[in-house]
């Protein structure tokens, strides 16, 4: 694989091992009878590899090829940095500082990085070294023991008794209409904060509690219609785009009052 000839002062990854030993094969079949490098052989494999002739040369140089017999390499060619090498860390205390801004302004990496004072690249540069982390969080409804007991009896009543055994209902006689809401906000949210942090669960009593937008549809199961001679999809009033009916539906706006917690 062939890249782009490296322009000066063009800074580059370091190299892997595995691309310094296949740098020095390379090298090696470039090499006259004599063992001495052909010309411009090592401006040839610093365009292979994306690098500058002069790392080529330092690394042929490191390599110590023994071109007398197999041309075995005497020397190690991978890197010699140890583990912790590179820039330290300027906010070892951003994971604390995190936890100390609210919930509500850890939404976007701008918004975090203009409560910490830092810019917002530097921000996302920790982020990407597993310094801070992202979360989800859902707005999850709020049952009471009277709705679950609503909901359980809803269910029940659908179990029909056909000749001494249980079935559920078919529901081919059952059309089921309701609101189609477009909530405003955003349900799903990723929160910016610290390796291992809680974070706080968002609850409301009822999603109509949120800014949204609503249209009424009907929704029943699929099924052969006589009169234009193909199968029914069971939608009314939703969108073509998902497979419902291309009727028009007028949008109702309900403005009600979020409730923050």
């Amino acid at each position: 694989q062939s890249f782009q000839k490296m322009r000066k002062g063009q800074h580059k990854k370091n190299l892997t091992d595995s691309e310094c030993t296949n740098m020095v094969q390379h090298l090696l079949t470039k090499c006259t009878p004599s063992g001495k490098l052909r010309m411009r052989a090592a401006d040839t494999v610093a365009e292979m590899f994306g690098c500058t002739p002069t790392t080529v040369r330092r690394i042929w140089k490191r390599a110590s090829v023994d071109l007398s017999g197999n041309k075995t390499i005497c020397h190690s060619v991978g890197q010699r940095k140890k583990g912790k090498s590179g820039r330290k860390l300027l906010y070892t205390d951003l994971p604390q500082r995190i936890q100390t801004i609210p919930q509500s302004r850890r939404y976007c990496f701008r918004s975090v990085a203009h409560a910490l004072g830092m810019p917002t690249s530097t921000l996302h540069t920790y982020y990407k070294r597993g310094v801070i982390a992202k979360y989800s969080s859902v707005v999850k409804p709020l049952l009471t023991d009277s709705n679950k007991v609503c909901r359980l009896n809803w269910a029940l009543d659908q179990v029909r008794d056909i000749d001494g055994e249980k079935f559920i209902d078919a529901m081919y006689d059952a059309v089921h209409v309701d609101e189609k809401w477009f909530f405003m906000t955003r349900l799903q949210r990723k929160v910016i904060g610290a390796p291992g942090e809680k974070i706080k669960q968002r609850t409301c009593k009822s999603k109509q509690h949120l800014l949204k937008v609503m249209f009424l549809s009907a929704v029943a199961r699929p099924r052969w219609d006589d009169t234009k001679q193909e199968w029914f999809n069971g939608k009314i009033g939703t969108t073509k785009n998902h497979g419902g009916d291309s009727g028009s539906s007028d949008l109702l706006h309900a403005s009600t009052t979020p409730r923050h917690t």
